[in-house]
């Protein structure tokens, strides 16, 4: 053995949980799983309030990491009355064990030459809420982004 030289260090991944360790020239970092992904999904809208129909524009992108999901999404709604507060429910990628998250988020709903500012919130285990008040009754696309917490 030659003094101050570093022997090969192994490299191993047991354990699910913990920090990682280096005993004997072995480092252990435990597999901590699924920490981070994204993807796009198709949620199912539900017209809560004020809604005579609705439609996804595309698919809803969500991604991921640690236990905070963000998901952005776009979708046609058209209104019944004016002036009134509308909810659009949808459904969640990945389901919450935290059911009363209130305005964890933002939207636009756009109407030609004006537009509404909504809110996003959780309503249920798999499901969340988007709340604004329609200038028009006239299709309109409504997009926005919010985060939730997943545990």
């Amino acid at each position: 053995n030659l003094t101050g030289v570093q022997l090969p260090i192994t490299l191993t991944t047991n354990g699910t949980s913990g920090a990682a360790t280096f005993s004997g020239n072995v480092l252990n970092v435990p597999n901590y799983g699924n920490v981070a992904t994204s993807g796009h999904y198709t949620p199912t809208l539900i017209n809560t309030a004020n809604i005579a129909s609705s439609s996804i524009i595309a698919d809803a992108n969500y991604s991921r990491i640690g236990n905070i999901v963000t998901i952005t999404l776009s979708a046609n709604v058209t209104p019944t009355l004016i002036g009134t507060l509308t909810h659009l429910t949808f459904t969640l990628p990945i389901t919450t064990v935290s059911t009363s998250q209130q305005y964890i988020g933002s939207g636009v709903a756009w109407f030609g030459s004006s537009s509404s500012i909504g809110t996003f919130s959780v309503e249920s285990a798999s499901t969340a809420v988007f709340r604004f008040v329609p200038a028009t009754t006239s299709t309109s696309a409504v997009s926005g982004t919010f985060q939730y917490r997943i545990d």
